[in-house]
């Protein structure tokens, strides 16, 4: 025996539900009328067999994957967002000469030297040859002088 699973959409269910006259923002009303959706005439062909333009298309597994896989990068883009920003406000407070400057890996797989350095790690990718010649890192000279 072979049990079908048909799905049925949010704004359908909540059309049927208002013109069955039924209550909203009821789970009994919302049961009710998702089982009986499926026995409603309106939803049947002329033979009698259900049609399936009133129900859902159920995607196969790979794209449900597919789908759950960008679902979960979008949330980390948003989880990521005020860390990164939290981030970039603390480096211009408290070291403003590398806020604005770019850090870029020059190894593929190492971290951005200013960002490994900053995090501590240990597979820091070498800084390029020119990375200390920028001109927001040229600090002024200074020269202290004592005085007995």
């Amino acid at each position: 025996m072979e049990i079908k699973i048909l799905w049925v959409g949010h704004v359908e269910l909540r059309r049927y539900r208002g013109g069955k006259n039924l209550p909203n923002k009821s789970d009994p009303a919302d049961a009710l009328a998702m089982a009986a959706y499926g026995h409603d005439p309106d939803h049947r062909l002329e033979t009698g067999d259900l049609n399936l333009r009133y129900f859902l298309m159920h995607r196969p597994e790979p794209i449900d994957e597919l789908r759950d896989l960008c679902q979960q990068l979008e949330h980390l883009n948003r989880v990521q967002s005020p860390i990164v920003n939290y981030a970039r406000q603390l480096l211009a407070w408290q070291f403003p000469e590398m806020a604005h400057t770019k850090s870029a890996s020059t190894k593929p797989g190492f971290l951005p030297p200013l960002w490994g350095w900053l995090a501590k790690r240990l597979e820091i990718s070498p800084a390029p040859p020119n990375f200390w010649e920028f001109p927001s890192l040229q600090f002024p000279k200074l020269s202290i002088t004592l005085k007995k």
